[in-house]
């Protein structure tokens, strides 16, 4: 049951009677739940009960999400080196499907594909390319991929990239 009692039974006073239900949305698929609560005294002392009181409980879809993984990047190499890497989108609770876009922050990163569409709670993979034929030896490089999903509550995600350039390749 959605709606229960916090007590099975109370007391009445001059001052009225405090009742207190609880509700619970678990195994609830969306939707407009309605139920009454019933209040009754057993003496038949009070001249309108039973008394009912409606309740409605509206039990809404989780909020579409996005997920990164990996939800960071991090790797060293030589210069002169292009690296693609495999990242995945998905679609966490959306009920439909999802628009994307995927923006680098730096010129030396590209995407693939930049922006398409996500299946409803499906997944996405895209390539992340790294190229650091212009970029400088023994330095760190930093910049993010910001993911833009419009209908999704938790965006845009910026996932950070961190490239370290050495001179020569690791034994």
């Amino acid at each position: 049951a959605w709606l229960t009692p916090k007590v099975g039974s109370a007391i009445a006073s001059e001052n009225g009677v405090n009742i207190e239900y609880g509700v619970s949305a678990v195994g609830l698929a969306p939707a407009v739940y309605s139920g009454k609560i019933r209040l009754t005294v057993p003496d038949g002392s009070c001249i309108n009960a039973p008394f009912e009181i409606p309740v409605t409980f509206t039990v809404a879809q989780a909020p579409a999400e996005i997920l990164v993984t990996p939800n960071s990047l991090s790797f060293s190499c030589v210069q002169n080196e292009v690296r693609t890497f495999d990242f995945v989108l998905q679609n966490k609770y959306g009920t439909n499907d999802m628009p994307y876009e995927l923006v680098p922050s730096v010129r030396w990163m590209t995407v693939e594909p930049a922006s398409g569409t996500v299946p409803a709670t499906g997944w996405k993979t895209f390539k992340v390319t790294v190229n650091t034929t212009t970029l400088l030896s023994n330095q760190v490089y930093r910049g993010y991929m910001m993911v833009v999903a419009p209908n999704a509550h938790n965006t845009p995600l910026n996932i950070p990239v961190e490239v370290t350039i050495s001179d020569w390749p690791s034994q």
